[in-house]
């Protein structure tokens, strides 16, 4: 890859970052999804009546535009001078932070006192964190109970009894995985972790229940000139059930090279050099951003707001890492130059869905990019159609803001 390579590349670099402070954010209690919502209300394109709807926490506040040498000892002091921290959350991207405090005068001490100010050679962005941004204690009472059951009280030579007193563990309620699974999905893999590493990172905590590790595998897939490349995700396969499970509550969340993992049982793996791309995992591992709505193709995304230097190559590059990229258009005007949206069809619902979620709203070109779901029936006119009714919408809305500030100035006169 040469210089013409660079926009893609950071874009790629950008979606890395994005989905490692996700990841460790998720790591520390924080809900991201809330994140994401304020961060859309608050949004240019949004009037002033979405950004009330959003409930602003009255404790929490989010620091933005850190440098990288942030230091949280150093953030903690700084903020301790208005009140007593409840916790402080920092990525390790450094990216931002969250500071949360336990008395809500302290708080807005807080508020006035940090924004704008330098630390190292910028100035702080000092913003209200949403509402419930934090996982309820509920859940938190939930997790704490399963981990305060040592499956280590057993003898470790007495591997039948180790194993009894396992499957007699309380079952957390939401747990609706097969029972009798001896596997784990493992997602979050950095694209260098290797199969030997995967395994080596959960020998310990099977070795603690008494069992063992039969096998790991990564997923991989063919990339440019037929190299093999890992697809971020794996199986751990268990010699019993129960230490699979008891795997899964000890490592769950756990960092491996520097990416935090998130496991699930499932009742069927990957099995040694398969590159299969079918789905016959999906009734297991289905999350919620896997769920195509009706209507809506479960393969094919579309690309808005692309860069008018974007090139098809550069698409097809930044589609490339997720998966086998079926089809790739850019449509373009009678002049030449492309109408500034692009579709991407990969070959499975699990690759596009990977790439739906890493690549929305990283930059390309300096163009913040929007990534969706293709309807069915999408062709360039329905493209346009909805992006022409979206412009038209947000300059109704900018006509509304004005006209009732107009009506302000004049009530006040």
């Amino acid at each position: 890859s040469g210089d013409a390579d660079v926009a893609v590349r950071l874009a790629l670099g950008e979606a890395q970052i994005i989905a490692d402070t996700k990841a460790q954010l998720e790591s520390h209690g924080v809900d991201v999804a809330s994140l994401e919502r304020s961060a859309a209300a608050g949004g240019a394109n949004t009037g002033k009546g979405a950004q009330k709807s959003v409930k602003r926490s009255g404790v929490c506040v989010l620091l933005k535009n850190l440098p990288y040498e942030a230091d949280e000892d150093e953030l903690r002091a700084m903020c301790e001078r208005f009140g007593s921290l409840s916790r402080l959350v920092l990525p390790d991207t450094r990216t931002l932070a969250l500071a949360e405090f336990l008395e809500a005068p302290d708080a807005r001490k807080a508020f006035k006192g940090l924004a704008y100010k330098r630390y190292k050679h910028v100035p702080i962005y000092v913003e209200w964190a949403p509402e419930g941004v934090f996982i309820s204690a509920s859940r938190k009472d939930a997790d704490a109970k399963s981990k305060s059951v040592k499956p280590t009280s057993a003898p470790r030579a007495d591997v039948g009894s180790s194993r009894d007193a396992l499957s007699k563990l309380p079952k957390l309620e939401d747990e609706d995985e097969d029972e009798d699974a001896t596997r784990l999905f493992v997602k979050g893999l950095s694209f260098q972790t290797s199969e030997a590493a995967l395994r080596a990172h959960f020998l310990r905590a099977a070795s603690a229940a008494g069992g063992r590790v039969l096998a790991a595998n990564v997923a991989t897939q063919r990339g440019p000139g037929g190299a093999t490349l890992s697809r971020g995700f794996g199986f751990v396969e268990f010699d019993a059930p129960a230490v699979a499970r008891a795997a899964k509550r000890a490592m769950q969340g756990k960092e491996l090279e520097g990416r935090s993992l998130r496991l699930e049982l499932s009742s069927s793996g990957l099995n040694k050099g398969d590159d299969s791309r079918g789905d016959r995992d999906d009734a297991t591992n289905k999350s919620k951003s896997e769920r195509v709505p009706k209507g809506l193709s479960a393969t094919k995304l579309v690309v808005r707001n692309v860069a008018f230097e974007a090139t098809r190559r550069d698409i097809q590059k930044l589609f490339n890492p997720f998966g086998v990229l079926k089809s790739c258009r850019l449509p373009k005007k009678f002049d030449g130059a492309h109408r500034g949206f692009a579709f991407a069809e990969l070959s499975t619902k699990r690759e596009a869905s990977a790439a739906l979620e890493a690549l929305q709203g990283t930059h390309l070109y300096g163009r913040r990019l929007v990534v969706e779901r293709a309807a069915e029936d999408d062709d360039v006119a329905g493209v346009r159609e909805k992006t022409a009714a979206r412009f038209d919408a947000g300059e109704a809305g900018e006509a509304a803001a004005r006209g009732e500030n107009a009506m302000k100035k004049r009530r006040r006169a």
